[in-house]
């Protein structure tokens, strides 16, 4: 395994074979943990990306192209699930670090009450509670790709399946991570860290969304 695996693992192209053998590396590669950091929440920037109009490209290519980018979709997918079911033993050491992880979901943040360990981690911080008391904290970390986000949200009644938004001042929406909220109630702060694409003066606020609709809370950014 070299370095220059981190995006392929991200994008979901590497074979079972060498996924397990980039996620051993993984564990004690320090450059690779942070690279993953700031290359996972690229799956759902790509997703997100449309061609287009232009000219039409030749047959065969066209079609070639359009089935290769099929099956990257399928497989960034693919790859997605793999990270949240296995939760790889490097998430549990990054997010230990002063460093953040992007597309990762830690449990429990601090198992003494609700302490929030923002000092951990660098940037500006913007906190709220909604109407129905559910409370998030986000950091924000300028990196040359946007903008890097450690957030904590506590009292949430699970289990529940949850996008964090990021939402711009253009009213631009993106998905920044998604994470899963335990059965009962979330007294300890959940941690979670995901990306953004927008500079952080142009983001307008945050949103936590189940997937069954509406908005557990609204963090805006000032």
């Amino acid at each position: 395994m070299s370095h220059s695996d981190v995006g392929a693992y991200v994008l979901g192209i590497l074979d079972d074979r060498d996924s397990a053998q980039f996620e051993n590396h993984l564990i004690d590669c320090l450059r690779c943990q942070r690279e993953l950091q700031d290359l996972s929440a690229m799956p759902d920037v790509l997703d997100g990306v449309r061609l287009v109009n232009g000219p039409p490209l030749p047959t065969p290519g066209a079609l070639v192209l359009q089935h290769t980018l099929a099956d990257i979709s399928v497989a960034r997918r693919k790859r997605t699930r793999t990270l949240w079911a296995s939760g790889i033993a490097a998430a549990a050491l990054i997010v230990l670090l002063p460093l953040g992880t992007a597309g990762l979901m830690k449990g429990p943040a601090q198992s003494d009450g609700n302490k929030v360990p923002t000092e951990l981690v660098r940037g500006e911080t913007v906190e709220a509670t909604s109407p129905i008391g559910a409370k998030g904290k986000v950091v924000l970390e300028p990196t040359n790709y946007g903008t890097r986000l450690t957030g904590w949200f506590s009292n949430m009644n699970g289990p529940a399946t949850c996008q964090w938004v990021v939402i711009s001042k253009k009213n631009e929406a993106q998905v920044a991570a998604t994470m899963y909220v335990p059965p009962g109630k979330t007294d300890v702060p959940l941690e979670i860290h995901g990306a953004a694409p927008f500079p952080k003066s142009d983001i307008a606020r945050f949103e936590l969304r189940p997937m069954t609709g509406g908005s557990w809370i609204t963090i805006p950014v000032s």
